[in-house]
C-alpha cells in the first residue's frame, strides 16, 4: 500500500517487507513524480524511515547510496 507523506522531496512510500523493497515516488517539477525501488532495505530502515522528522533528510543520509536501485519507468 502506498503511504502519502508529508516531505518537500518525497510525495510517497510503499514497502514490500518480503521482498524488501523500498519504493520511492520523488516530487519532480517536470514529471510530477518519479519512481525509484531500493532492495534489500530492511524492516527496521523502513520503520526509521516513517518515524524520521524529516523523511527526506532519513532518506537521503541512510538510505540513497547504501542500496541498490532501480528507476521505474
Amino acid at each position: 500500500m502506498r503511504i502519502q507523506v508529508v516531505s518537500s522531496n518525497i510525495s510517497e512510500i510503499e514497502y514490500d517487507e518480503t521482498l524488501k523493497e523500498l519504493s520511492v515516488w520523488f516530487k519532480n517539477k517536470k514529471t510530477d513524480t518519479e519512481h525509484y525501488v531500493y532492495e534489500g532495505v530492511e524492516p527496521g530502515i523502513f520503520g526509521e524511515l516513517m518515524l524520521a522528522d524529516s523523511k527526506g533528510k532519513y532518506f537521503f543520509s541512510k538510505i540513497r547510496n547504501s542500496y541498490e536501485v532501480k528507476k521505474v519507468e
